[in-house]
């Protein structure tokens, strides 16, 4: 029997204020592991020996049976994390490759399938389904914290302008083929990390960048979140996260 649906019949008060999935990328060595190693309450979910020198909590995951490992700790501990970040999910592209080849291999043509890489598959057949490995993976973490926050490298892009309408050289998300734009379609903010001097900025402004953000604080805005400090990197986080 198909459930019947209730209609509002008046506003309701939002439900978030921060983004339950927020997407930053910077390029290599800008400092992504440092800012985020100062968030406060946020497991770093280390996928490229990056943390070693940072003082943070992390973990190193190198397979599918390290991710298994990890939530079920996640869920023994009762969901002990604010944050969950992924750094970087190009590795992570990586390690879900065996789930996308169980779940292909569950599909009539893929029963007999004995490859370990289902991206060879001819005319891309097995796209789709690294796609929903890599999905599977980051509901599933998002169910056991507010925020997950998926750092990613950059790749350069022909893109047109927006004032000119001529191609120019714009940053993209360095994530497979149609995996980045619906990793950007479902994520709440999208920011580009870079640095000016010995400081560190996250944008939300659109320009020749892929950005933006739903909550309200982010939309169309850039912060200065690290800036160089004496010897040390002062970071504050507080603007973002309110």
């Amino acid at each position: 029997m198909q459930k019947e649906m209730q209609l509002p019949t008046k506003r309701v008060k939002r439900e978030r204020v921060n983004p339950s999935r927020f997407i930053i990328y910077a390029p290599p060595k800008q400092g992504k592991t440092t800012v985020i190693s100062a968030l406060e309450d946020t497991l770093i979910v280390d996928t490229e020996d990056g943390t070693k020198y940072a003082e943070c909590m992390s973990v190193q995951v190198n397979n599918v049976d390290d991710l298994r490992t990890l939530r079920e700790a996640i869920v023994a501990a009762e969901k002990p994390y604010k944050r969950i970040a992924f750094d970087t999910v190009t590795e992570l592209e990586e390690i879900v490759l065996p789930i996308a080849k169980q779940m292909y291999q569950k599909t009539p043509m893929g029963r007999n399938y004995q490859g370990d890489d289902i991206r060879t598959l001819p005319q891309g057949a097995g796209y789709h389904y690294h796609r929903l490995a890599f999905e599977s993976v980051i509901s599933e973490f998002e169910k056991l914290c507010e925020t997950v926050i998926l750092i990613a490298h950059v790749k350069d892009k022909m893109i047109e302008s927006k004032t000119s309408g001529e191609p120019v050289v714009g940053v993209d998300i360095s994530l497979t083929g149609k995996l980045a734009a619906i990793q950007c379609a479902k994520a709440d903010a999208i920011g580009y990390f870079y640095r000016k001097g010995a400081d560190g900025y996250l944008s939300f402004e659109t320009n020749n960048f892929v950005c933006g953000a739903r909550p309200e604080h982010l939309s169309g805005q850039k912060f200065k979140i690290s800036e160089k400090t004496d010897d040390s990197i002062s970071v504050n986080w507080s603007e973002i996260f309110s």
